[in-house]
């Protein structure tokens, strides 16, 4: 079989669903009055079972959105240019987009075309490559509400916040936690003339049906049998495209370093 690879974004394609009304987090520096109002309002959330949507900046000016969705441990991420978001009136408009069970198995998902590609466990061991699955989860490694100096304790429109800062690595962070929901509320990334920042825009409850709705019946196809599926027109034209690749992994860390072949994450 060829060695074919499943390019890999570093959170991955997809669009933004529309937010819940009562989950919105007021912005930094809205009044005590109106926060007060607002968390009067708020839709009660469980960690295990939401939708949470993100505006990413760089410094370079570009931005985008990441939606991540939660079942239990099981996720789905989607990524949109932020040009396109106004664009986007649902999942059947998306290129792709990802998921990742609780059982360390990777999916990429094409909606348009109702077909899925499956990374089994045994497709990540054998190519040495492992997912940081913390910070898949909580979008930025857990470990650094224990790493980084604790700051002061606030409320961000629906939600208690808990602020750290310091350094990691040669980069200076900053992070606004919501211990609730075991996601950041604003995170920024700062390391010379790189930056990187995540703010919350929106929250909202998510069933395990609504999950499950937006990743059933698609035909799936195992990695392992990419090679031997050249003349399937899907195949060909992901490979066309450059979803499949000979080459590097295309998988990242959670520094958003790429990963070659025989390399591993966190």
């Amino acid at each position: 079989m060829k060695s074919w690879l499943l390019a890999l974004p570093l959170i991955g394609l997809g669009c933004t669903a529309a937010a819940h009304p009562l989950a919105y987090p007021a912005s930094v520096g809205t009044s005590i009055d109106t926060q007060t109002a607002a968390s009067q309002l708020c839709a009660p959330l469980d960690a295990e079972h939401l939708s949470a949507r993100y505006l990413i900046k760089n410094e370079a000016g570009q931005s985008w959105q990441i939606r991540l969705l939660r079942k239990d441990h099981n996720l789905i991420v989607q990524r949109l240019a932020q040009a396109d978001v106004q664009k986007q009136a649902g999942q059947q408009q998306l290129q792709s987009f990802e998921s990742w069970t609780q059982d360390g198995e990777y999916v990429r998902y094409f909606p348009r075309e109702k077909r899925s590609i499956t990374y089994r466990k045994g497709d990540l061991r054998a190519l040495n490559i492992q997912y940081d699955g913390d910070s898949l989860y909580h979008l930025v490694p857990s470990k650094l509400t224990t790493e980084l100096e604790p700051g002061a304790q606030s409320r961000q429109g629906c939600f208690a916040t808990q602020a750290y800062r310091g350094e990691r690595h040669g980069a200076s962070l900053d992070l606004a936690w919501i211990p609730a929901l075991a996601l950041p509320y604003g995170f920024s990334h700062h390391q010379g003339q790189d930056g990187l920042s995540y703010q919350l825009v929106d929250a909202s409850p998510l069933s395990a049906a609504e999950f499950d709705a937006m990743i059933a019946d698609y035909q799936d196809l195992d990695f392992a049998d990419v090679g031997d599926s050249e003349s399937d027109p899907f195949i060909a034209k992901m490979i066309h495209q450059g979803f499949i690749q000979h080459g590097g992994s295309g998988f990242y860390d959670s520094e958003g370093h790429p990963l070659d072949d025989g390399g591993h994450g966190h």
